[in-house]
């Protein structure tokens, strides 16, 4: 299962990153599969979850996404 290579951290990580990039929060639709299957394997739906889950762990070299 390729979820169990994603922890929360990599999630989140990964979430912001991408966000930064893009210069927005992602939307569902522009999530890659493995990274929306991690992010439902993890925290749940993400349709619903998307900014908590983003926001909800906070690294020192990553800032919040608004």
């Amino acid at each position: 299962m390729f979820m169990s290579k994603w922890n929360k951290s990599k999630v989140i990580k990964k979430l912001k990153l991408f966000a930064r990039k893009l210069g927005h929060p992602p939307s569902k639709s522009e999530l890659s599969q493995p990274l929306y299957g991690a992010c439902n394997y993890h925290f749940g739906n993400v349709n619903k979850n998307l900014k908590r889950i983003m926001n909800s762990y906070e690294p020192k070299y990553l800032n919040k996404v608004k």
